[in-house]
């Protein structure tokens, strides 16, 4: 019934709609279960996004496979730890999940609501996941059509936009002919920019 419950509510809805999965607060509720008694079914919710908590529990990210077709918003801060985690380590967390869903369907998020940390550690943790979405945008291409296009109206469609794919954040250890191609797309492209005919 719980299905058909969600479904009904979301009846009619316009716009994203998400559905969060919770193990309960992690300052409350220290001991997490090994996995949800009620993941595979929400493949047939109404939800277009799903969010799981993974990385207090460690959850065995293999539960994703049914999942095709949701984007999921996957839990990669653990709020039960009060220090603040580093980027790599986020990073990690995420990359458990990546033989089971597209990266594409992959938003980061805290395992849950963080209103029992301390604002820094929160903010801290925060940051930290925003950092490690900058690693593994670099590590593995993810500058979608539309992140590409912003980036190009912000450049007031003026300037040369060249990814380079797999280059992770040491552009010129990772990628260097890559490189070379892409500054030698920029240069041969450079007079027809706006700052070239200023």
């Amino acid at each position: 019934y719980g299905l058909s419950a969600l479904n009904r509510a979301l009846d009619g809805v316009t716009g994203t709609t998400a559905v969060h999965i919770c193990f309960g607060y992690a300052a409350v509720i220290h001991e997490r279960p090994s996995g949800y008694s009620f993941l595979p079914e929400l493949a047939a919710c109404a939800c277009a996004q799903l969010s799981i908590e993974t990385a207090q529990s460690k959850l065995d990210c293999g539960v994703l496979t049914g999942l095709a077709g949701k984007k999921i918003m996957l839990g990669c801060i653990d709020l039960a730890d009060m220090n603040v985690e580093s980027a790599d380590t986020i990073a990690a967390r995420v990359k458990r999940a990546l033989p089971y869903m597209d990266k594409e369907d992959i938003i980061l998020a805290p395992d849950c609501g963080m209103k029992y940390l301390p604002p820094d550690v929160a903010f801290g943790k925060i940051q930290a996941m925003a950092d490690a979405a900058v690693l593994l945008r670099a590590e593995f291409g993810l500058v979608t059509p539309d992140i590409g296009e912003y980036m190009y109206e912000l450049l007031d469609r003026s300037a040369t936009v060249v990814e380079i794919p797999q280059a992770n954040h040491h552009l010129m250890l990772d990628q260097p002919l890559a490189l070379i191609a892409a500054l030698q797309a920029i240069l041969a492209d450079w007079g027809h920019s706006i700052p070239a005919r200023r």
